[in-house]
């Protein structure tokens, strides 16, 4: 396809949807999230940009669920459920 590149992120050493175009976006945060998100990104060896992926990913994710009425639960080794993402709306 004309425009298209693959794609391969050089933290995780995986290849990347190939993406026709790059949109910059910018936004606040607190001083502390921005503490909190370098550290997720390096303790994963990875990007704040695939970070945000992985993030923004799960999100949609646990969206397209609620939206069937299911839930985001984080289960134990036993399949126990031990957490229940909620959210908002």
């Amino acid at each position: 396809m004309a425009g298209y590149a693959p794609g391969y992120d050089t933290g995780t050493g995986t290849a990347v949807a190939p993406q026709r175009e790059v949109e910059r976006l910018n936004f606040n945060v607190s001083p502390t999230v921005a503490k909190e998100v370098r550290a997720m990104a390096d303790e994963m060896d990875i990007s704040m940009t695939q970070l945000f992926r992985y993030a923004f990913g799960i999100l949609k994710i646990a969206m397209a669920e609620a939206k069937k009425s299911r839930k985001l639960v984080i289960a134990d080794e036993e399949g126990r459920p031990v957490r229940e993402i909620v959210l908002p709306g």
